[in-house]
């Protein structure tokens, strides 16, 4: 039996939790919905990085012509950047056949802090069916950790909750005694409940919705709702850091 977590905070983790478990971060406003829609609409890869500087650098060292800049610093895109980071921008004309170079406040940040895992993996609610059939059919990976990004450094209502919906779908995918919930899984499990079929309400309730709303990015809501759109696994490679379409 494998055993499902929530972790609410990425700087919970550590390289020993992980290294014999498969983690999937989750920033569901926004970084991990744009990267899924990048990576839905033909982009090659996402190479998620920590700092505005190591993404300028990252573009000079890629072939010109080839690299797609995108990311945000409070909510806002990044001065000299191409895109900043909702999910309409990475639209396929302009990131189709490219590498999507990305930095962002929390989603970026968290990858880089559950990169020790046995497997890595990227969420949203748009393809949170499709990652959970992949979690279903590698059991080999060992147990599941879902890791939401946080707002701010705390916790994020809308990663708990795209974490509740994944917990749902393995549920429903899995077999009878397969998954144990530990006490954090139920938690993210009640809440998608109680809340998964009003899902662009729910996304406007928390700190990160407050701040999408601030920054007048409404358009943002409907994007990051779409629940089970995509059939996008996303898996994290390492040595480079690098997101990937896994092949269904």
């Amino acid at each position: 039996m494998r055993d499902v977590y929530v972790v609410f905070d990425p700087e919970m983790l550590t390289a020993e939790f992980l290294s014999s478990r498969t983690a999937v971060v989750i920033d569901v406003l926004r970084a991990t919905s744009s990267m899924i829609q990048a990576l839905a609409n033909g982009a090659t890869q996402v190479r998620p990085v920590g700092e505005v500087d190591e993404a300028l650098a990252l573009r000079r060292e890629l072939p010109a012509d080839t690299v797609v800049l995108g990311g945000e610093r409070e909510g806002l895109r990044i001065d000299g950047f191409d895109l900043g980071n909702t999910p309409q921008e990475f639209a396929a004309p302009v990131v189709a056949g490219k590498t999507v170079v990305m930095t962002t406040t929390n989603g970026t940040r968290a990858i880089l802090l559950a990169s020790s895992a046995r497997r890595l993996f990227i969420a949203a609610l748009t393809n949170a069916a499709a990652t959970a059939a992949e979690l279903c059919r590698h059991g080999d990976g060992g147990d599941i950790v879902l890791v939401g990004s946080g707002t701010e450094r705390r916790i994020s209502w809308e990663d708990s909750l795209c974490a509740g919906a994944i917990v749902q779908r393995l549920l429903a995918a899995g077999g009878d005694g397969e998954f144990h919930l530990t006490d954090s899984a139920l938690i993210a499990l009640e809440l998608w409940n109680a809340w998964g079929d009003r899902l662009d309400e729910a996304l406007r309730r928390g700190r990160g919705g407050y701040n999408v709303v601030k920054r007048g990015l409404h358009d943002a809501f409907a994007a990051c709702a779409a629940i089970d759109t995509l059939p996008v696994v996303a898996e994290v490679h390492r040595d480079p850091l690098r997101v990937l379409v896994r092949p269904q």
